[in-house]
């Protein structure tokens, strides 16, 4: 899904949410306490979207990320996957204080990939999830 397909998908809840909210006000006893809150939370949730589409859209290959990469990167969500290991591929946080080959340049919920297994190419980082057969 690019940038753009999900913020047509929020506008498009932000719409049914105002309505639900209109047809609750006509329903209630005391339309006064029913929210309308909900456009502030969407409207931040696009301005958000929109503020990282040169980052989920600007690399439309998804190529690898470079160690120097994600050092740069600290704090920020990584798609790590190893075809040697199938079965531990997920996001990660990167923690780029991580220098050294056996410290944890991304970590997980249940295991860390350290800085040598990016650089040997043991395992991959990407900024999102590589579609099925691309990488």
């Amino acid at each position: 899904m690019t940038t753009e397909e999900a913020i047509k998908r929020l506008r498009r809840q932000m719409e049914i949410n105002r309505y639900t909210v209109g047809v609750i006000k006509d329903l209630s006893p005391a339309p006064e306490s029913c929210s309308s809150g909900g456009s502030e939370a969407f409207e931040m949730a696009i301005a958000a979207l929109r503020a990282q589409q040169g980052k989920l859209d600007g690399n439309p290959t998804n190529a690898p990320l470079t160690i120097e990469e994600l050092w740069g990167m600290d704090g920020e969500p990584v798609w790590c996957q190893s075809e040697y290991r199938p079965d531990g591929a997920g996001w990660f946080i990167v923690y780029a204080s991580a220098q050294k080959p056996h410290e944890f340049i991304a970590v997980g919920k249940e295991r860390g990939i350290p800085c040598a297994g990016i650089t040997s190419g043991y395992w991959e980082a990407y900024r999102r999830r590589p579609e099925e057969g691309t990488a």
